[in-house]
């Protein structure tokens, strides 16, 4: 009978762990002063925008303050570009395209400020085809997606697939709340299994399909995929990302999905969003799209 007293011991405590670690924070978050924030993915063949504003309370609705009047350094490579206009509030466009390839390094300054920092690059396209074939086990679709892909450089750190639904007339309705791939090069972090699914697959990805380019150690390496519902026409992007921004949204994914109703709330980890800003927070990441339209 020894052992009776320790098992309900046991007992009590996971009880309590689980429903503590499910209760709800009622009180008053600690004020701070509010930090900078930099916002700005810098996308090759695109002019440069910057957002800048105020960080908030956590439990805030209010909107973010922006940082007017600031002055913006940034540097393509080692080459110092001309000054920016603020075009509205907070909001600062520099008249210059990105350039794949180049190392960006932003400074902001304002009075009574740190001066705020970061540094990122804009990695090369992946070398990507994308075709429209006819699927062999397609029931309820005929066709599905072949995307073939190249190797990577050093810069290149994932690759986001993402698709987006159209009109008869070209114009975007909605992005695709998820693709199916029973692809092993997919990240799994959003991925579940579904026997029931159509079409021959089996594993389904919500609103997109992340891979980490430096597994791509071959060429020509290929996945077939589809949107969860086709339209008469799609357009797939293929993303490039580079280390900040491939961290940056990946962390920003798992921090907004973690669900308490289903993952295991006593084994919880606190997962903090990415961020390369030095004195400040945000994202200062670059990154290179390819369209294909179907």
């Amino acid at each position: 009978m020894p052992g009776k007293p320790l098992s309900f011991i046991l007992f009590l405590l996971s009880l309590n762990l689980t429903l503590s670690c499910t209760s709800e924070f009622e009180g008053e978050f600690p004020r701070e002063a509010p930090m900078p924030v930099i916002n700005a993915i810098i996308t090759a063949d695109s002019t440069i925008s910057v957002t800048l504003s105020w960080t908030r309370r956590p439990n805030s609705m209010e909107a973010f303050v922006p940082i007017t009047g600031a002055e913006i350094l940034l540097w393509e490579n080692n080459t110092l570009l001309d000054l920016p206009q603020e075009t509205e509030e907070g909001v600062y466009l520099f008249n210059h395209s990105a350039k794949a390839g180049c190392i960006y390094r932003i400074e902001v300054s304002k009075s009574g400020m740190k001066t705020v920092s970061a540094t990122t690059i804009v990695p090369e396209n992946m070398e990507a085809s994308v075709i429209l074939e006819e699927n062999p086990l397609g029931e309820w679709d005929k066709n599905h997606f072949k995307l073939t892909l190249g190797g990577p450089t050093d810069s290149m750190r994932g690759l986001w697939i993402v698709t987006t639904l159209n009109n008869n007339n070209g114009t975007s309705v909605e992005q695709a709340s998820g693709l199916y791939c029973n692809s092993v090069l997919p990240d799994v972090f959003n991925r579940t299994y579904d026997s029931s699914v159509p079409d021959g697959y089996v594993y389904e990805y919500e609103f997109f399909i992340r891979i980490d380019a430096q597994s791509l150690n071959t060429t020509s390496q290929v996945l077939f995929f589809k949107p969860w519902t086709m339209s008469s026409q799609i357009d797939v992007f293929i993303i490039t990302a580079s280390e900040d921004y491939d961290k940056y949204f990946k962390t920003a994914w798992e921090q907004k999905s973690w669900d308490p109703e289903v993952d295991l709330p006593f084994s919880y980890q606190p997962i903090f969003i990415y961020s390369n800003i030095t004195n400040g927070y945000g994202i200062f990441a670059g990154c290179n799209i390819q369209k294909f339209r179907f």
